[in-house]
């Protein structure tokens, strides 16, 4: 579920998206707006390669149906994690990022500056993932 409060109003958006399991080491993720594909060489570590938005956000006018949507960004990139201990566990990503300013406004498009070049990033994150398996 996600949340955004902006000139519009407040809005509260669920998520879409599906997940397919190869096998005990490859997955896709289809979790929109995460797509990623998933390696696990063993249960304490993976590598993924995906794609996700940075900083986005839309908004519906309920008194005229205006929509806003704004991607101020769409980074691509490779990853990894490893288990620290139990549920926890340390992850990263690099990557570059592109479509910079794009802006879609009741069916109105500015943008975008594509220069996925010049924008590198780098993403490190402390995750508490729950195995309900075990």
């Amino acid at each position: 579920m996600g949340f955004d409060d902006s000139d519009f109003g407040t809005t509260w958006i669920p998520y879409v998206g599906a997940s397919l399991i190869l096998n005990e080491r490859w997955s896709v993720s289809a979790l929109l707006p995460w797509p990623q594909i998933i390696y696990a060489p063993s249960q304490d570590w993976f590598v993924s390669l995906g794609a996700s938005y940075s900083g986005n956000s839309w908004a519906l006018d309920s008194t005229t149906g205006a929509v806003g949507l704004n991607l101020s960004g769409f980074d691509f990139g490779f990853g990894g994690g490893m288990r620290i201990k139990g549920p926890m566990w340390l992850e990263a990503t690099a990557g570059v990022g592109g479509l910079r300013g794009l802006t879609i406004t009741d069916g109105e498009i500015n943008g975008p500056r594509i220069d996925v070049s010049s924008s590198p990033f780098v993403n490190i994150n402390l995750t508490f993932r729950p195995s309900f398996a075990d």
